[in-house]
């Protein structure tokens, strides 16, 4: 099956499927068919993002496909638009993960990596690269789903010829249901209500004893939470603070230790005075709110004070921040700020590669360095 037979039959399936280069990045061809916006130095550069939301036609498919245009392979948009999401699996970690479970993939990426397809769940699915994250649950699993791009065989780019093994669907079932869970292809089944906490009462008139009791029953959805609201009931019935850490420290003894996913983590007597002086602080930000300006108000501030280089740097620090946070309206925002747009497809393009961009954390610290000027 030649490039054109496989994203004719792809788009049978109802996926959207695009020109790829052989360094894994939108085909020029795209720009043949008005598919571009101005890249650097006004030069066009390809634009996919169009088909994020719009279907693409059998007429579109044989013009980017026909031989002449020498295109050497095609990638999906994952996502609701092609009701597709894909697990990819990267490196000696990603196909260690896969062989634990056992399940046979879809197709293999010209290194060897198994894709595994799945069926959008209805809900938007965050892309989800694991190199990039510190402390990865599972190591070399990525996701490409709301957004994301999946090459697709026969495609034959510089790491090799992919190859297609099953189209059909997986159900999520044959995921262990943390990872299904942690990809977004399931929701975690919320527990019941908790008991609602009683309002608080005056000092005088407090059950300790009960209180305590019902902080404990509260700490089967989670003891953090219950040791926090506990604290908070003690410190707005103005409760002595000896006697409220004398509280604590039975809370600490008898709760638990076992978090609420049953793995061994003991709540201490440092984690219930750490709630308490919470909610102390809590008490006092209440009675004094600071307003903390947005994101937004604080690059409408810098702006007019960056130069060329800094100006470049924020609007990749936005965009990449944007975009990693699974927004839909990324080029609205940074037009709406008078940035350069421009460099959405760029970071979407590293972010897809598996490159690992700096996000809100970096564009923050931007923020406060350029203030502090």
């Amino acid at each position: 099956m030649n490039l054109l037979q496989a994203a004719l039959a792809a788009y049978e399936r109802g996926w959207n499927v695009i020109p790829i280069d052989r360094r894994k990045q939108p085909h020029d061809v795209l720009i043949l068919t008005g598919h571009s916006q101005p890249g650097p130095y006004g030069r066009p550069v390809p634009r996919w993002r169009d088909f994020q939301k719009e279907r693409v036609t059998p007429d579109l498919l044989r013009r980017w496909f026909d031989s002449r245009q020498a295109v050497p392979g095609l990638a999906a948009v994952t996502g609701q638009i092609s009701n597709l999401v894909v697990l990819d699996f990267d490196g000696e970690a990603g196909q260690t993960l896969f062989d634990r479970w056992g399940i046979p993939p879809n197709s293999l990426s010209g290194s060897g990596g198994p894709h595994l397809y799945f069926p959008h769940p209805g809900w938007r699915v965050s892309n989800r690269a694991s190199s990039g994250m510190k402390h990865p649950p599972f190591p070399g699993l990525d996701v490409r789903g709301d957004g994301g791009l999946i090459i697709l065989p026969p495609s034959h780019l510089n790491n090799g010829l992919y190859r297609s093994i099953s189209t059909e669907r997986l159900p999520v079932s044959v995921l262990p249901s943390a990872v299904a869970v942690w990809t977004g292809l399931s929701r975690e089944r919320m527990p019941p209500t908790p008991p609602a906490v009683s309002e608080p009462l005056p000092s005088g008139d407090l059950d300790l004893d009960a209180c305590l009791q019902e902080a404990l029953q509260r700490a089967t959805w989670g003891r953090d939470n219950a040791g926090y609201q506990l604290a908070c009931r003690l410190h707005a019935a103005d409760v002595p603070f000896h006697t409220a850490r004398q509280i604590m420290a039975r809370y600490a003894e008898q709760v638990p230790q076992h978090d609420s996913k049953g793995q061994f983590d003991p709540y201490t007597l440092q984690d219930a005075l750490r709630n308490l002086r919470s909610a102390s602080r809590a008490s006092i930000r209440s009675q004094h709110p600071v307003r903390k300006r947005s994101l937004e108000e604080q690059l409408q501030n810098c702006l007019p004070h960056l130069t060329p280089d800094e100006y470049h740097e924020v609007s990749r620090l936005l965009a990449a921040t944007l975009l990693r946070e699974g927004h839909h309206n990324v080029n609205e925002v940074l037009t709406s700020l008078h940035l350069d747009a421009r460099v959405i497809d760029e970071v979407a393009a590293q972010l897809h590669a598996g490159i690992s961009l700096r996000g809100r954390a970096a564009l923050e610290r931007f923020l406060r360095n350029k203030h502090a000027r």
